[in-house]
């Protein structure tokens, strides 16, 4: 709670970035990325094992994303663990990334193309998602003055900011690619060999061979 007053008084400091920042909370609860505790348990008996996740913006002037919300995982009470401690980060399934590159350049023309927001595409089970709930207002800021009553939220989706997410995004990936080797073999050797996190670079000599590869792709991506 400190944490979550000490970032609204900052973001008080300029009224925009304080409603801008509830907008975008709000959009991760209207895209189903987070939902709300209260109405999610509404008469389960399930027993939850609760973390709360301290929550900040983080602005990137390029990109199409310019506010992203990251969760501090890492953050603890004294004498206690983080919610990172407690994780497994899993096995590191990224690939040679000096590999990956040096493939891009052998040929004339490259391709580069990345996962629109890939942590989030990925669902968190039932069991976990108390261990990432936030704290946030439970209703839409209508001014910059406005201080609705706070509300318990959790994340349905993996979490930017936890430790193991970079693993479950690689194994979510190669898991996939391995459904689709029968039917599209060369297209999916060529993703697991590509693939850095969430960009692909991929290139080829010929500019045909680079309009295929882009349909060949569209199957395996909607």
């Amino acid at each position: 709670m400190q944490r979550l007053m000490n970032l609204i008084h900052r973001l008080s400091r300029d009224p925009a970035k304080l409603l801008s920042y509830d907008e975008a909370i709000r959009k991760l609860i209207t895209d189903g990325v987070a939902e709300s505790v209260s109405s999610a348990l509404n008469g389960s008996c399930h027993q939850p094992r609760v973390f709360y996740l301290p929550h900040q913006p983080v602005y990137k002037e390029e990109g199409t994303t310019k506010l992203r919300v990251v969760f501090d995982a890492s953050a603890h009470i004294n004498g206690t663990g983080s919610l990172n401690d407690h994780l497994w980060t899993g096995a590191n399934l990224l690939p040679d990334v000096l590999k990956v590159l040096l493939n891009f350049r052998l040929g004339l023309h490259g391709i580069v193309a990345d996962i629109e927001k890939a942590f989030l595409q990925i669902s968190l089970c039932q069991e976990d998602r108390d261990s990432h709930r936030f704290i946030w207002f439970g209703s839409k800021l209508t001014s910059p003055s406005d201080r609705p009553k706070f509300t318990i939220y959790r994340m349905t989706r993996v979490t930017f900011g936890v430790n193991c997410s970079p693993f479950l995004l690689c194994a979510t990936i190669k898991y996939h690619l391995q459904l689709e080797q029968k039917d599209f073999p060369t297209t999916c050797a060529t993703l697991l060999n590509s693939i850095y996190m969430d960009d692909l670079v991929i290139s080829t000599d010929f500019e045909q061979e680079g309009k295929k590869a882009k349909c060949a792709l569209k199957p395996l991506t909607s």
